[in-house]
């Protein structure tokens, strides 16, 4: 939880369920909680826009760093136009990096809890859960792949046509996602997680956006 809702939401879940050896529930509700404050995100921060008459740049700034899902990022910024949304892909990206060293930092420790775990001659960490497995890697692959393709985008040795399919695919699978994060909320599953992921995600929730628009005030 501490990942989605400080990173990048249901990406940086998966990016550390292999590190932490979460099991499937604890990933599930996780993600669902990033997804349902993620997706409140969206209504409320527009709302409070209107009372709060941040320019373009200066709400963009809040989008990127108070939303969750990229995805619901673009969905908050879109509605204060293009420059809103320019300011929040680049905040917003700019927290997605940050999943390769706190990824890197988190599999480090577990690797080190294994280690110890092994020398006490236990077969597990110190919660009971598996040590990490051997082979695991520091860093997802999906963020490699992510840093790979910022690094040949910075480059400009893409041609344009290139870059434009590339706007529109990123249209059509940032749209695929709102639906896919839409239809991944399951009320049963949110009801039997307790109240316990509920309020960790409410809190976690109104501390980023609270938070971030001190930030933003400050440097208005």
């Amino acid at each position: 939880m501490a990942a989605g809702f400080s990173i990048c939401g249901a990406s940086a879940v998966a990016g550390m369920q292999g590190i932490v050896d979460a099991d499937d529930d604890e990933v599930a509700s996780a993600v669902a909680m990033v997804t349902l404050y993620g997706s409140l995100m969206i209504l409320v921060l527009p709302l409070l826009n209107a009372v709060l008459g941040l320019d373009a740049t200066e709400f963009g700034i809040w989008s990127g760093l108070a939303v969750h899902e990229v995805a619901q990022v673009v969905a908050v910024a879109s509605t204060a136009g293009a420059t809103a949304l320019a300011a929040a892909t680049v905040v917003k990206l700019g927290r997605v990096l940050m999943l390769a060293p706190v990824a890197a930092v988190a599999s480090i420790g577990e690797r080190r809890r294994a280690t110890a775990a092994a020398a006490a001659g236990t077969e597990g960490t110190d919660d009971g859960r598996l040590s990490l497995r051997p082979g695991t890697p520091l860093v997802p692959l999906f963020v490699v792949g992510f840093l790979a393709m910022v690094l040949v985008r910075s480059l400009g040795v893409l041609p344009g046509p290139v870059l434009d399919a590339g706007r529109t695919l990123t249209t059509i699978l940032l749209a695929a996602g709102m639906f896919g994060l839409g239809a991944g909320i399951d009320v049963r599953r949110l009801l039997r997680t307790g109240g316990r992921f509920a309020a960790v995600g409410a809190v976690s929730t109104l501390f980023l956006a609270g938070v971030s628009l001190l930030g933003v005030l400050a440097l208005a």
